[in-house]
């Protein structure tokens, strides 16, 4: 029998009773808990000291067995339960634990060995963290030196790859959300991996992956081939909404946000990475978005890897928001930047190495709002890489519709070997038929069909329709595989409202002699400028100067439709002209070599090959100073020596 302790205050009789109690009845020490439970000698009041740590053995009607904290008895009737300062094996107990809220005072600290400490609350208390079986109401309190919380703390079970364990996750890991949110701290730490169903990000939070790199070793089960980027979210197979989401929808009557400075404040991930467990179920339905942020300000993402979803990431009126080695894997569709047009735009997002690979449908798309008023703007894509493998229905790489000051810094688009696009295919689609595109620039970016064997219509497609294109600045690298073929041209410009364009062919791979631009009559007299690199059109155009380095642009005239070669270089420079090969290079459009346009002081020697280098192909005309055609019946068969005389160009016979 254990030892009654009187309340204190104790007369001398009453404390002389209770010392010599406990000098002649000590707490009873057992090996195992096993040896405990069959002790048939144990009485209600009994101390009883185990391995697992000291029980107190109450009667039958104690609190419930819970197989843990509280035991069923075998030698007595009765239950061994847990003293309070004892601490738990793992929150998972902790929140199986049965002793009711009047065994804890409040204020008490509940610790786990693995850990994790808890503060015990008024049973009233309405912002409690976590409940326990036995209804006690507790805090998690912030993980040592670290400004945030464990989402194991809340019992988010990351040791199973089992999607059962889903739906509950997703409710501990939104509580470990949430309390970050209430309570400030901005951080929830994750565990290695964790099925989940849906979670809501909130304003001020951050979820945190660990810096592990290794795979996990049954990833390939759920279509993994990538190495974790620290922690992983995998959603439930079929679940039908957003992996990750926040969306602050709350409008007033002027359709400004309510707490529009507290939108998103350094919401974001960290190490981690998003995918779905069976990424063969994508549909309308079932694993729609991995991430979706709307209405978003601050947000910061570092190392995020999203994959095998519908649409792997979707973002909607955000802004002062950085994506760093933001990463894309299989999927339809990867990146979507956009706005609904009536309330907000995204803009002032910075994107640093990011990587979007393995679409079927499109890489990235950069969206208007709709109604012609609202875009987004300020948009910077540096060192991007983006690569698919484009199926039948896919629409492009790159889609631009309307937009203010969209930048892409580096980097390329490119489709894969494998791919299988339909014949309306294009790399880079540029529109306006939501808004206006005011500034859009891809410097020192690479074009490349990379192996594809079939084909597409243009790498780049520029149709501004009746809204209007006001600066296109399209620095670029071209590489086009051998057995690529192309419905318009590698540059299509179609007709519609120019304001101004300038077009850079930093290089060209052209083994086919492919049509490099379509349309160029499409564009404005005396705004539009396209620079040809010096080399890489060796087949169909060579230039060459006594100095180094030659440059050519060609360049329309402030009045007419005739483009003009402008050569810079100084000393006797030729141009030698194989007008069978040019045709295939500039289509749509007349070609000009006039003495105004060489900036050269010497003779000029012109040099033309084949039967009729008066018609360069497609309805163009091969015109010389003046306009004065070049008459290849009056000259001879050519090939020719053309001396500019001052007023006109003079055809000498060539020996």
């Amino acid at each position: 029998m254990a030892t009654r302790i009187p309340a204190l205050p104790m007369t001398g009789t009453e404390l002389k009773i209770a010392l010599d109690g406990l000098r002649s009845d000590p707490v009873l020490s057992y090996p195992s808990l096993e040896a405990m439970i069959a002790d048939g000698d144990l009485s209600p009041g009994d101390q009883c000291l185990t391995p697992r740590g000291r029980f107190g053995i109450e009667g039958p009607a104690g609190p419930a067995a819970n197989g843990r904290t509280v035991l069923e008895l075998a030698g007595i009737a009765g239950r061994a339960v847990l003293g309070v300062s004892e601490p738990l094996e793992n929150p998972a107990e902790l929140l199986a634990d049965t002793r009711p809220a009047a065994y804890f005072v409040t204020g008490d600290q509940i610790r786990t060995r693995d850990g994790f400490s808890y503060r015990v609350l008024d049973a009233a208390a309405p912002n409690a963290h976590l409940a326990t079986a036995g209804g006690l109401k507790l805090m998690v309190e912030p993980m040592p030196g670290q400004m945030g919380f464990a989402a194991a703390a809340f019992g988010v079970d990351d040791t199973g790859t089992d999607s059962a364990v889903a739906e509950a996750n997703a409710i501990a890991l939104q509580a470990a959300i949430d309390a970050a949110h209430a309570t400030g701290f901005g951080q929830v730490f994750l565990g290695r991996s964790t099925y989940i169903t849906s979670l809501a990000l909130h304003p001020g939070v951050v979820l945190v992956g660990g810096a592990h790199t290794a795979d996990i070793a049954d990833y390939s089960a759920f279509g993994g081939s990538f190495a974790a980027t620290g922690s992983y979210l995998i959603q439930k197979a079929g679940t039908n909404a957003p992996a990750i989401h926040h969306d602050y929808a709350d409008h007033d009557g002027d359709g400004l946000l309510d707490g529009s400075l507290d939108k998103a404040r350094a919401l974001g991930l960290r190490r981690v990475t998003i995918t779905a467990e069976v990424p063969e179920s994508w549909s309308e339905t079932t694993h729609p978005v991995g991430l979706r942020l709307r209405n978003c300000a601050f947000v910061v993402c570092e190392q995020v890897f999203v994959q095998n979803f519908r649409r792997n990431i979707d973002l909607q009126d955000c802004y002062d928001s950085t994506f760093v080695d933001l990463r894309s894997g299989p999927c339809e569709r990867g990146l979507r930047i956009g706005n609904r047009g009536d309330v907000d735009n995204s803009n002032n997002l910075k994107f640093l190495h990011a990587r979007i690979e393995s679409w079927t449908r499109c890489g990235i798309e950069i969206l208007s709002g709709g109604n012609g008023g609202f875009q987004n703007n300020k948009i910077d894509f540096i060192s991007l890489k983006n690569e698919g493998h484009p199926g039948v229905a896919a629409d492009c790489g790159l889609r631009i519709d309307g937009n203010v000051e969209v930048r892409f810094l580096g980097g390329y688009t490119s489709i894969i070997r494998n791919s299988a696009p339909p014949a309306s295919f294009r790399l880079v689609d540029v529109t306006t038929e939501a808004a206006e595109v005011v500034n859009l620039q891809f410097l020192n970016f690479g074009l490349d069909t990379n192996g594809y064997e079939g084909t597409i219509d243009s790498l780049v497609s520029v149709a501004p329709g009746a809204r209007a294109i006001q600066a296109l600045d399209l620095d670029c690298a071209l590489s086009v595989s051998a057995g690529t073929t192309f419905g318009r041209g590698l540059i299509a410009l179609a007709p519609g409202n120019y304001k101004g364009v300038g077009v850079k062919v930093r290089s060209l791979f052209n083994p086919d002699g492919h049509p490099v631009f379509w349309g160029l009559a499409n564009l404005p007299t005396g705004q539009s400028r396209i620079s040809l690199p010096d080399q890489s059109l060796s087949r169909a155009l060579t230039v060459r100067s006594d100095s180094d380095p030659v440059s050519f642009y060609l360049a329309r005239a402030s009045t007419g439709s005739t483009w003009e070669f402008r050569v810079k270089g100084d000393g006797s420079l030729g141009v030698f002209l194989n007008n069978a090969e040019v045709a295939t290079y500039l289509v749509n459009g007349n070609l000009a070599l006039g003495q105004q346009s060489l900036a050269v002081a010497t003779a000029v020697g012109l040099r033309t090959q084949g039967a009729a280098p008066a018609t360069i192909g497609g309805g163009m005309t091969l015109a010389v100073a003046n306009g004065t055609t070049w008459d290849p019946a009056a000259q001879g068969a050519g090939p020719y020596l053309a001396v500019w005389t001052g007023s006109v160009w003079k055809a000498v016979a060539y020996t």
